[in-house]
């Protein structure tokens, strides 16, 4: 008989994985005890901006020269980024559009995860999604930064 590993349900390759749920969430805990005590440490040296009133931006007197001529839903830009309108007009169609999207990451970066977290209970099943997301996004701002592709919109 094994000892005690409480993810010996999961566990079919004969292996104890590398990192535990419990080793995971506490170093995540860690990592926010760590951001809050430095965020809390500036607010109290008096390192935090200060905000200026908007009434200081109000009465420059380049303020009129900073106002549009037409209103913004009224640009060719604005109207250009609305190209998926047509799915997401409601709240309900836009809920369902993201969910079938979310499913399609997950299946998409499945084999990517696994390979990577294949020490994992779950074989990293859980960041499946989160695995393909930043690795499209790195692979557009590199080939952006290389100029291999041009950081533009696609229907500009």
């Amino acid at each position: 008989m094994q000892g005690s590993n409480p993810l010996r349900m999961f566990n079919r390759r004969g292996y104890t994985p590398p990192i535990t749920v419990a080793r995971l969430v506490s170093i995540l805990l860690m990592v926010v005890v760590v951001g809050v005590t430095v965020a809390s440490t500036a607010d109290a040296a008096g390192t935090s901006t200060t905000h200026m009133p908007p009434s200081a931006f109000q009465q420059s007197e380049d303020a009129e020269a900073l106002m549009l001529d037409e209103p913004v839903q009224a640009l060719p830009v604005v109207d250009d980024a609305r190209w998926s309108s047509a799915w997401t007009d409601s709240t309900s169609g836009a809920a369902l559009v993201w969910i079938i999207f979310l499913i399609v990451l997950g299946f998409a970066g499945r084999p990517l995860a696994r390979l990577l977290f294949r020490g994992f209970p779950d074989a990293g099943q859980g960041f499946a999604r989160i695995v393909l997301i930043l690795g499209a996004a790195w692979l557009v701002w590199a080939l952006a930064s290389y100029s291999v592709i041009e950081f533009r919109a696609i229907w500009s």
